[in-house]
């Protein structure tokens, strides 16, 4: 037996439509990032750009140059090492650290994802859901990798944070979403 369809059916079941209060466009509910997925997108970001960089120092030590990075077995090397200037530890990134901003400037403003991303099935997005622009995802980058400097602030930004949102996406603008949104 089935049952009679009354017309206004649909009217009465669905959830109201909430709009933005300045254009009125239509807003569709997103889930944010979880820190275990933007963890393991973040590791494989970091062995790609650390591959890279192995390339860039082999490439510089081409030409002669020894990186004082790369100490050797002995505990005098270490302690040479760890006594570097910041001012040296940051020429002798330098090149590591061109690499990461253009990576994730070029994958983040094309397709809204790096590689470590589509690995753990997430996006960066703007307030209208789209791909980030060049602007936007320049200025993540350059967040994104001076937060390094920092050690693990974002891992307790996203922590804490409301809306699970990393101090570089605050900064930026950003969302960082689960698949699925959009």
């Amino acid at each position: 037996m089935r049952l009679p369809l009354d017309p206004e059916w649909k009217t009465r079941f669905q959830p109201p439509t909430i709009t933005c209060e300045h254009c009125d466009t239509a807003l569709r509910p997103v889930t944010s990032a979880s820190v275990w997925r933007r963890a393991a997108g973040a590791l494989v970001d970091t062995l790609v750009v650390a591959g890279c960089g192995s390339l860039a120092f082999a490439f510089i030590g081409l030409f002669g140059l020894q990186p004082q990075l790369m100490p050797g077995g002995s505990a005098d090397e270490w302690l040479r090492f760890a006594a570097l200037p910041m001012t040296t530890l940051g020429l002798e990134l330098a090149p590591v650290l061109i690499i990461a901003v253009v990576y994730l400037v070029i994958f983040v403003a094309l397709r809204g994802q790096t590689p470590g991303m589509k690995v753990a099935r997430v996006y960066v997005v703007d307030p209208a859901l789209r791909a980030p622009s060049y602007g936007r995802s320049t200025a993540r980058a350059l967040f994104q990798v001076a937060g390094l400097m920092f050690g693990a602030i974002n891992l307790f930004w996203v922590i804490i944070d409301r809306e699970r949102r990393t101090l570089h996406d605050r900064l930026s603008n950003t969302y960082t979403i689960q698949r699925g949104n959009c």
